[in-house]
């Protein structure tokens, strides 16, 4: 239908990698720095270690997050995960203003 609203497909697959529970969280984490899986798994709280390992590897297949080293037990943002922290701070200051205040 002409002029019908729709959501833009880029905005879709942004939803559709990073709607999923715990991964903002996941990545809030990661933008403090390099973390190993039981950093992750408290800086998270309340995740299961299955879910927590399924969300890392996702991230790791859309290319957010990597492993240090490749093989090794540490995860730390890709260049690609660094360009969504300027977004994660402002959705937090957003947060902040409009969530936060409903919760007190």
């Amino acid at each position: 239908m002409p002029g019908q609203p729709r959501c833009d497909e880029a905005l879709a697959l942004a939803f559709e990698v990073l709607g999923k529970r715990w991964t903002g969280m996941l990545l809030g984490v990661l933008a403090e720095g390099d973390a190993g899986f039981a950093e992750l798994r408290r800086g998270i709280g309340g995740i299961s270690d299955s879910v927590l390992s399924a969300r890392i590897t996702e991230l790791v297949g859309t290319g957010l997050i990597e492993r240090e080293p490749p093989d090794g037990l540490r995860y730390r943002l890709t260049a690609t995960g660094r360009a969504l922290v300027p977004s994660l701070n402002e959705l937090t200051r957003w947060a902040n203003a409009h969530l936060m205040p409903q919760r007190a």
